[in-house]
């Protein structure tokens, strides 16, 4: 719902989950990715602007966990719409 999509599944049939995130800030957070989930880094807490289903951008809290998902490394992210803590 933050993104602005009614399921999950709406957004798990995206093309990328890139599109999620504000075009300036991709290249950053697949940094980010490629750095924790290697162990170059460790999981940290960022902010990002993102990007909802209608284009408007809003900035959100992630906290980076590294687990395992069918048996590969992977990173879940918590995220927190931090729109209004930026703005204030």
């Amino acid at each position: 719902q933050m993104f602005g999509y009614e399921s999950a599944e709406q957004i798990l049939a995206l093309p990328s989950l890139l599109e999620l995130i504000a075009e300036d800030d991709q290249q950053e957070a697949i940094n980010a990715y490629e750095s924790v989930i290697s162990g170059k880094a460790r999981p940290k807490i960022r902010v990002f602007e993102n990007t909802k289903k209608n284009g408007e951008q809003f900035s959100v809290l992630t906290i980076d966990h590294v687990t395992e998902w069918q048996g590969q490394p992977a990173l879940q992210i918590t995220l927190v719409d931090f729109s209004q803590q930026i703005e204030a």
